[in-house]
Order: structure tokens, then C-alpha cells, then sequence
């Protein structure tokens, strides 16, 4: 892939970062009765693409994330916290 095709692909996972901050946070604070299978797949698209792109930080919270809901246990808010000060930090660099 050309330069050009990876600009587009970081530019779009940018613009990505800041709908996923709006969506998680209305996700975990919103009417949702079950918010979990939603939240596991944002967040399992966010690991695989923030470490493609060299958003390693992002990738590993998404991770840590992505298996603590794979294994069953609760979010961990505070990690949550983390990956959207991550993707809001990309997001607004944009």
C-alpha cells in the first residue's frame, strides 16, 4: 500500500478515535440495559487497528480491556478512562 493509502487508513482511524469516545461514554453512561456486546466490539476493532497503525498505547488498554470482558469480568472504569484519553488525544490532534 502507497503512502497516500496509509494516510487515508490513519486519517480515518482518527476521526474514529472521536466517535468512539462519544459512543463509549453514551454506552457506559447511557439507558443501556446490556452495553457489554457492543463495548467488546469497539473495543476488540480498536486493539487490532491502533497496533497496525502504531497507536500502541490505545492497542494495549484496548487489549487489557478486550480480554477482561472475553473472560467474563467487569470493565474496568478506570482502564476505560485510559483508552478514551488515548483515543481523545489522537482525535484532537487530527
Amino acid at each position: 500500500m502507497g503512502n497516500d493509502g496509509m494516510q487515508a487508513i490513519r486519517a480515518r482511524f482518527e476521526q474514529r478515535c472521536k466517535d468512539w469516545v462519544i459512543e463509549i461514554n453514551s454506552l457506559m453512561d447511557g439507558p443501556n440495559t446490556d452495553p457489554i456486546p457492543r463495548l467488546a466490539e469497539l473495543i476488540h476493532k480498536m486493539a487490532g487497528i491502533a497496533g497496525s497503525l502504531g497507536y500502541d498505547d490505545i492497542s494495549a488498554h484496548a487489549i487489557k480491556l478486550n480480554t477482561a470482558i472475553a473472560e467474563g469480568q467487569a470493565v474496568d472504569r478506570g482502564d476505560l478512562v485510559k483508552l478514551c484519553d488515548g483515543l481523545r488525544a489522537v482525535g484532537e490532534a487530527r
